[in-house]
């Protein structure tokens, strides 16, 4: 969806929701950060704090489907569906190619 393919014009309508004027120079890159597969922390390994993370941050999710859905965006279906990287085995794989699951 637009995240990877034209994120420029996502975040520009986005910032143009919250009243940013001039938000971003142009070439400004828009970069994908921690995505590098496998476990950096034990978060996906322990269900009971991850069951408590992802309610703690429900309003977030919220804001960010209203934000996304106001500025004409599509709303991507992990989002809608609360899809983490703790539930894509793709995102979960190392360097090896091996699933840490826990």
């Amino acid at each position: 969806g637009e995240w990877g393919k034209n994120p420029a014009s996502l975040f520009g309508r986005l910032a143009e929701r919250l009243g940013v004027q001039r938000p971003f120079h142009e070439g400004t890159e828009f970069r994908r950060h921690h995505w590098r597969p496998g476990h950096r922390t034990d978060l996906c390994r322990n269900a009971s704090l991850f069951r408590r993370l992802r309610r703690h941050l429900e309003p977030e999710y919220r804001a960010l489907e209203q934000a996304l859905h106001d500025s004409g965006s599509l709303v991507p279906p992990a989002l809608l569906a609360r899809r983490t990287r703790c539930e894509r085995r793709e995102e979960l794989r190392d360097r090896a190619g091996l699933f840490h699951l826990g």
